[in-house]
């Protein structure tokens, strides 16, 4: 199927790089409070997307970043990605029986139980 000629394809930014990565986690840091507030409603919404603002507006003035700026969106979207993959790594390491494998499939286990049910 093809696409419409009219509808524009996103291009894609490059990657992070650890230098980056390293700053946006200090710049988390820093609004870590705001940013992982449990709390729901207009007002605590409105707070978290002023923090993530300011973030990437600390991250864009930062040397080496000028030529790669980064939307409070992106910078949003690769902290929740790297929290996803600080878990999965974290699950792999201290419960491989329990872990999904790389292609997205869990693995099984099987417990035999010796004995009679009655106690």
């Amino acid at each position: 199927m093809k696409e419409p000629e009219d509808k524009k394809m996103r291009r894609r930014s490059a990657n992070f790089t650890k230098n980056e990565v390293a700053a946006l986690m200090f710049l988390i840091k820093k609004y870590k409070n705001q940013i992982d507030s449990k709390l729901m409603g207009t007002n605590s919404n409105k707070m978290k997307d002023h923090a993530w603002k300011k973030i990437a507006e600390e991250f864009n003035s930062l040397p080496g970043t000028i030529e790669n700026p980064r939307s409070a969106s992106i910078l949003r979207n690769k902290y929740n990605n790297l929290k996803k993959l600080s878990k999965h790594k974290t699950v792999k390491k201290y419960a491989p029986d329990f872990a999904i494998d790389d292609e997205g499939q869990s693995s099984s286990i099987h417990y035999e139980y010796e004995g009679d049910f009655d106690g």
